[in-house]
């Protein structure tokens, strides 16, 4: 928020408004603000329709990306997997909505589904 409205001052100072319009301005300052956001946007969005469509459950045990474990937390942005180790491996939930995920504990439940 800062950077905007130090270009905007910037802009006003060198006398460059007569040339930009404050729709021209915000127009850039969106696309900059929706383009910084668009990975946490992109995992909000995946972790709603995780939630949504059942894909995960917290305790199921799941595998992805070799990293193979219990769930224990489902968040917007991620999910924490903890594996036989011990270990918590934090994946994005875009990356578990693309695939490919093996949940061992959901087979009867998906299938109801359908």
């Amino acid at each position: 928020m800062f950077v905007v409205l130090a270009v905007i001052t910037i802009i006003h100072i060198t006398g460059l408004t007569s040339e930009f319009t404050t729709l021209t301005i915000s127009g850039i300052a969106a696309i900059v603000i929706s383009l910084a956001l668009q990975t946490t946007l992109s995992n909000v969005i995946a972790g709603l329709l995780l939630l949504h469509d059942n894909t995960i459950r917290i305790n199921d045990l799941i595998e992805y990306s070799g990293a193979k474990g219990e769930v224990i937390k489902i968040g917007l942005r991620n999910t924490w997997v903890k594996t036989s180790a011990g270990s918590v491996v934090i994946i994005s939930n875009s990356q578990i909505a693309n695939g490919p995920l093996i949940n061992y504990s959901a087979g009867e439940r998906i299938l109801k589904k359908l």
